[in-house]
């Protein structure tokens, strides 16, 4: 059972019946398929940002292991969205958090973090933007 939600966050409790302590399975094969309403939707929320004078940082969140690199072309037309609008961009898929990498006890399964390794992500990112703000600022 998950815990309560937690301002947006439902943490994920790890137990044995987890899928990837039982077995390390391939990301299934997303076809790579790009959602052009996700992009479309990307973009006014930018264009919102903008209006309101809001600095927007975005990530991808990390995933187990993806040999087949499943959202190659998914991933570069969100890039490609950012990169147009000056977007920093965390892409957490490709960039590799050694101790999320080496430890399936933080993995619910291949795409989701547990409560622990949820809690190494969220440090991870926090200093990851806390020096990005840094960088901005000078």
């Amino acid at each position: 059972k998950n815990a309560p939600n937690h301002n947006g966050f439902t943490p994920l409790i790890s137990n044995a019946r987890d899928s990837i302590l039982l077995t390390k399975q391939e990301i299934p094969n997303s076809n790579d398929i790009v959602n052009l309403r996700g992009l479309e939707c990307l973009k006014d929320f930018i264009k919102i940002c903008q209006r309101n004078k809001i600095k927007l940082f975005v990530f991808t969140s990390p995933v187990f292991e993806d040999s087949q690199d499943s959202w190659s072309t998914a991933r570069s037309s969100v890039n490609d969205v950012l990169s147009l609008h000056k977007i920093q961009y965390l892409d957490f898929t490709k960039e590799v958090i050694n101790e999320l990498q080496n430890e399936v006890g933080y993995w619910k399964d291949n795409l989701h973090l547990n409560l622990e390794g949820a809690e190494v992500f969220t440090s991870e990112l926090k200093n990851r933007f806390s020096n990005m703000r840094m960088q901005n600022i000078h």
